[in-house]
């Protein structure tokens, strides 16, 4: 009988901007892929961007304040300007 392999999960970044938006995805097992997506994150972040998050993509998002490399699913929006 074969032993089950766990899978490796996936998270997944959409970045809003004026082209619609930019996907990240990163392997959870992957330093290098989570040390980019915190990257863009932080990137982002800092130019005004609000982060929604949630540990499933099925699950509602939340606002966030950090990087959470475990979360399945990131939403980052920038900051509606108007009146």
């Amino acid at each position: 009988m074969m032993e089950k392999t766990p899978q490796s999960r996936i998270g997944e970044m959409s970045v809003m901007d004026r082209t619609g938006h930019t996907q990240l995805k990163w392997n959870m097992d992957r330093m290098e892929e989570i040390l980019a997506a915190q990257d863009m994150f932080s990137r982002s972040i800092a130019k005004g961007y609000s982060a929604f998050g949630s540990k499933s993509k099925a699950a509602p998002k939340h606002t966030i304040q950090e990087f959470d490399a475990s979360m399945e699913e990131i939403v980052l929006v920038p900051r509606i300007i108007g009146g």
